[in-house]
C-alpha cells in the first residue's frame, strides 16, 4: 500500500511541477469550459486568464466529488492563480483528494506525460476523454487536456473508472 500511494504522490508531484512550470513559462489563453455538468449549488470562482478572455472551470463541489469517487470528503479548499487552481478535499483517507485545473498547451501536456512516463510509471489513455489524456493505471490519477484547459484528478484509493468519471464532469 505504501508503494502504491508513494507512486501516486510522486506522479502527482512530477506533473504538478510540470504544470506549474508550463503555466509560468507560457501565456496561453484558457478556454471557457461549461460547468453545467456539475451539481447544482456548486460555486463558480473562476479566475480570469492572463489575457482576460477566458476562465478556468470552477472546483467541483464536495457532493460531485463524493458521488463520482464514492468518498466522504469535505471541501474544497481552493488555492492557486489565474493559470492554475488546486481544489483539495479532505476526509476519506490519509491523503486528500486533489483536483488541479490549469492552463496548458498540447505541447506542454505531451512533455508532462513524457516526464511522468520516464519515472517507470505505467500510463494508459481513455478513449473519448478530452482532446488528450493519460491515466496512471491503477493509481487513482488521470490527466486530461481539452483546448488549453488541463484537469488532473488525484484520488488515492479510487478506481480508474471513478477518476475518469470525475475528470469528464469537470472538463
Amino acid at each position: 500500500m505504501k508503494i502504491y500511494i508513494r507512486s501516486a504522490m510522486v506522479a502527482g508531484a512530477i506533473v504538478l511541477f510540470g504544470v506549474l512550470g508550463a503555466a509560468c513559462s507560457s501565456s496561453p489563453t484558457a478556454s471557457s469550459s461549461s460547468t453545467a455538468s456539475l451539481a447544482a449549488g456548486s460555486t463558480t470562482t473562476a479566475a480570469p486568464s492572463a489575457s482576460g478572455t477566458g476562465s478556468l472551470p470552477a472546483c467541483p463541489s464536495a457532493s460531485v466529488v463524493n458521488a463520482a469517487l464514492g468518498q466522504s470528503n469535505t471541501g474544497p479548499v481552493v488555492s492557486g492563480t489565474s493559470q492554475y487552481r488546486i481544489c483539495t478535499y479532505s476526509g476519506s483517507g490519509p491523503i486528500p483528494t486533489k483536483v488541479s485545473i490549469s492552463v496548458n498547451t498540447p505541447a506542454g501536456f505531451k512533455t508532462d506525460e513524457q516526464n511522468v512516463s520516464s519515472g517507470h510509471i505505467t500510463l494508459s489513455t481513455v478513449p473519448g476523454l478530452g482532446d488528450e489524456n493519460y491515466l496512471v493505471a491503477g493509481g487513482g490519477e488521470v490527466f486530461v487536456l481539452k483546448g488549453n484547459t488541463q484537469v488532473e484528478v488525484m484520488a488515492p484509493g479510487a478506481t480508474d473508472a471513478q477518476v475518469e468519471s470525475l475528470a469528464g464532469q469537470i472538463i
